[in-house]
C-alpha cells in the first residue's frame, strides 16, 4: 500500500471514531448550567465577547480551560460550518492533562458529552479549536456540569504570553499528514480539515515548551500586500485588528491579550503569483511592523522566513534567496529607525515527509519549534 493509500485509509478511520462519539441531544435533568461568562473560565484567543454568554470564535488556536469537580461535563455549541472535508470544525480536548482525543462539530449537534464517570473529584478540562477561520466559526454556548458541582478557581495560568501571526504555515495546514516527495508519495492532496491540528503546529508547541500564553492570528494563503491569489484584499495587515478575519463588525481589543513576544511568519504567499515588488513588499511589512509597534511597546517582534519556499520551485524565481534578501532588509531598517526589540529569525528549508499540499508535517513543525525556542529565550531571557 501507498503513502497516500495509506492517508486516505487513516482518514477513513479517524472519520469512523469521531462519528462515533457524535450523541443525540437529550436532556439529562442531573445536568445544570454554567454560563460562558463564569469568571473562573480561562479564554485565550480571538474570541468575540459581545454577546457575553453566546461566545463567537473562529481563528485557530482558541482554548478554553477550567477547572471543576464532578463526575460529568458536557459543551454547548453551535457549529456555523459547511461540514464537507474542507469545511468542518474539529477541536482537541484534554482533560486532567492527558491525551488530547478529537471532537468532531456538527450543525446538527449543541450538546456534547465530553466528559463522563470521572473520578468524584477535582479536574481541568481544555478545549481547542484545531481548524483554522476559513473551515468555519462557531458559537459556545456555555458548559454543564452535574448537580450539585461547581467550577473551581484556576492555579496554573502562566504569565507569559506569545502571539503567533501568520499562514498557512502557522495555521498547522495539512500537518496531520505525513506523505513522501514522489515518487514514493505525492503530497499534492487538496485540503482537508480533518488533518489541520493548531496544537501540534509550531506556534502552540512553542508557547507550551515556553509555559506561555498563546493566541494565533493566522490564516491560509494570506500575505503582507498580497495573498496567493494575487489580491490585495484581505491581506494579515488588514484584518489584524478584527476578531473574526471574514468580518468587519467586531474590532478585537487588543489589551485583551498584550504579549511579550510577537513572532511574525508573512510573505510565504506573496511570491505564490510570482517574485513581488521588493519595494512593495518590504514597505508593507516595515508599516506592519510599525501597527504591532503602536499596539505593543514592549513586545519582541521576531520576524521570521518561513520553510516553504526554496531556489528550485518556482524555477528560476530563487524565491527562499530573495525572501531572506527582503526580510534582512526589512529588519535593518526597522533597526535603522531606532526600534532594536525587531529581530530576524530564519527557518531551515523543509524536507520530507510533507503534510498536505506541500506544507510542513507534525515531525518539522516540532524541529520548527525547537529552532525558535532558544532564540526567544535568548532575547527575553527566559
Amino acid at each position: 500500500m501507498n503513502t497516500l493509500n495509506k492517508l486516505f485509509l487513516t482518514l477513513t478511520i479517524l472519520s469512523a471514531a469521531f462519528a462515533a462519539q457524535a450523541q443525540p441531544d437529550l436532556v439529562d435533568t442531573s445536568m445544570v448550567m454554567v454560563n460562558a461568562s463564569n469568571p473562573l473560565i480561562s479564554y485565550n484567543g480571538r474570541i468575540d465577547y459581545r454577546n457575553k454568554n453566546d461566545l463567537s470564535f473562529s481563528y485557530p488556536g482558541v482554548s478554553i480551560k477550567l477547572k471543576f469537580t464532578g463526575d460529568a461535563f458536557d459543551m454547548l455549541l453551535q457549529d456555523m460550518a459547511m461540514e464537507d472535508e474542507q469545511h468542518t470544525n474539529y477541536f482537541n480536548i484534554i482533560i486532567d492533562d492527558g491525551k488530547p482525543f478529537v471532537v468532531k462539530t456538527s450543525k446538527k449537534q449543541k450538546i456534547y458529552y465530553l466528559a463522563r464517570d470521572l473520578d468524584l473529584r477535582e479536574h481541568t478540562i481544555e478545549i481547542i479549536k484545531r481548524t483554522e477561520s476559513s473551515v468555519g466559526s462557531v458559537i459556545l454556548h456555555g458548559f454543564r456540569l452535574r448537580r450539585g458541582n461547581k467550577l473551581v478557581a484556576l492555579t496554573d495560568i502562566p504569565e507569559r504570553k506569545i502571539e503567533f501571526i501568520g499562514n498557512s504555515i502557522t495555521v498547522g495546514y495539512g500537518n496531520e499528514a505525513s506523505i513522501e516527495s514522489p515518487p514514493k508519495g505525492n503530497p499534492s492532496t487538496g485540503f482537508r480539515s480533518v488533518n489541520e491540528n493548531n496544537y501540534t503546529a509550531w506556534g502552540a508547541l512553542t508557547c507550551r515548551t515556553l509555559k506561555a500564553r498563546y493566541s494565533c492570528v493566522a490564516y491560509s494563503g494570506r500575505g503582507v500586500y498580497r495573498n496567493n491569489t494575487g489580491s490585495e484584499n484581505g491581506t494579515m495587515p488588514l484584518v489584524y485588528d478584527y476578531v473574526n478575519p471574514d468580518k468587519t463588525d467586531a474590532v478585537w481589543n487588543h489589551q485583551r491579550f498584550i504579549p511579550d513576544v510577537i513572532v511574525v511568519d508573512l510573505g510565504t504567499n506573496d511570491f505564490a503569483p510570482g517574485v513581488p515588488d521588493s519595494s512593495a513588499f518590504c514597505n508593507a511589512y516595515i508599516l506592519f511592523i510599525g501597527k504591532l509597534r503602536g499596539i505593543h511597546p514592549q513586545a519582541k517582534i521576531i520576524c521570521a522566513v518561513g520553510n516553504m519556499q526554496s531556489d528550485y520551485w518556482p524555477e528560476g524565481t530563487k524565491s527562499w534567496t530573495r525572501m531572506r534578501s527582503f526580510m534582512n532588509s526589512v529588519v535593518k531598517e526597522v533597526n535603522k529607525k531606532g526600534d532594536a526589540a525587531v529581530y530576524y529569525f530564519e527557518l531551515t528549508p523543509q524536507s520530507p515527509p510533507y503534510g498536505e499540499d506541500w506544507h510542513p508535517s507534525n515531525a518539522t513543525h516540532k524541529k520548527m519549534s525547537e529552532a525558535i525556542v532558544p532564540f526567544i529565550k535568548t532575547i527575553t531571557g527566559w
